[in-house]
């Protein structure tokens, strides 16, 4: 399980609800959840909202762990 996820169990949020904080979309939420590596603006952007600091964002297996 990744940060992420982590954060969105952590506080009931939903992808949706995350996705438009951020103003993203779902898929792209989905996306991160699944290990893809969001763009320097998003990382920052999931930074300020969760404070998860960006180098933890992203870049795993792609699997979900």
């Amino acid at each position: 399980m990744n940060e992420l996820e982590l954060f969105l169990l952590r506080t009931k949020m939903s992808q949706a609800d995350m996705a438009r904080r951020l103003g993203s979309s779902r898929q792209r939420v989905n996306d991160l959840l699944r290990g893809k590596r969001p763009s320097l603006g998003l990382a920052l952007r999931i930074q300020e909202l969760t404070g998860i600091p960006p180098h933890k964002i992203g870049g795993g297996d792609g699997r979900g762990r």
